[in-house]
């Protein structure tokens, strides 16, 4: 699943805990990723999984990557992403 968007992450969260799938998720605004990083952050001990990527401007939290890039020129493996959740701006 890929998550373009993803602003504080719960809708990766979410969908990665509920359903049991990755997610990667894409946000543009440098201080919605911060407050990301934040709020994983502050849940390490709960999560007990929180590990930056090997990519730049990449965080992973259980099976979530949420990267700070812009969604257009995002490199998903498209053959195995079968849900692309695009958000809003409200």
């Amino acid at each position: 699943m890929a998550v373009f968007g993803s602003s504080l992450g719960w809708q990766a969260l979410f969908a990665a805990l509920l359903f049991g799938i990755h997610v990667d998720g894409f946000e543009l605004i440098q201080h919605r990723f911060d407050a990301s990083v934040q709020y994983a952050s502050r849940f390490e001990a709960t999560l007990q999984q929180l590990r930056h990527c090997s990519k730049p401007h990449c965080l992973q939290v259980h099976d979530v990557n949420f990267f700070l890039q812009d969604a257009t020129k995002a490199q998903l493996q498209w053959s195995q992403t079968s849900i692309v959740y695009l958000t809003d701006l409200l």
